[in-house]
């Protein structure tokens, strides 16, 4: 009988099964369509109706109101939906996005409304991607400092 001791090395990385991968891509998706249009649709039904009564002095702000509430409400449904998925560190990836891209629906406020919606779902499903696929670090340090650095890249690129 062989007692020899052997220790084994824990992995660097959480694994993650490519479905589990194309279900974190899909609700990104799905949050960057429910960023979008629920916030064209505060913006015109409920901020506008409220803030520009009798020429408030509030009017111009109503855009970013609503993308503000809206990047609140999509976060936390895909939050609840990413802690369902079983996803390593769902805050830290809904945290990340929301931070990365939180005026992106303002800088596309002028564009046409299907060119927006479609970049607002490919940049979220990206984004999601992105961070959870950082998040599985298992040193969770590690995976807090790059994404920091990749939030203030990103940060840099929409605001530029």
């Amino acid at each position: 009988m062989n007692d020899t001791y052997t220790e084994e090395t824990p992995a660097k990385f959480t694994l993650m099964e490519r479905r589990q991968f194309g279900r974190i891509l899909l609700l990104g998706a799905i949050s960057g369509l429910i960023v979008w249009g629920l916030s064209f649709l505060l913006d015109r039904y409920v901020y506008q109706t409220i803030l520009c009564q009798s020429g408030a002095s509030d009017c111009s702000a109503s855009d970013q109101y609503s993308m503000i509430t809206a990047s609140i409400i999509a976060g936390v449904l895909t939050l609840l939906a990413l802690v369902r998925s079983g996803v390593f560190r769902p805050l830290l990836v809904v945290l990340a996005v929301v931070v990365s891209l939180w005026s992106l629906v303002e800088t596309l406020w002028t564009a046409e409304w299907y060119y927006a919606a479609i970049c607002s779902v490919v940049l979220y499903a990206l984004a999601y991607g992105a961070y959870s696929w950082i998040a599985r670090i298992r040193s969770f340090w590690i995976a807090l400092g790059i994404s920091i650095v990749l939030m203030v890249a990103v940060r840099f690129v929409i605001t530029s």
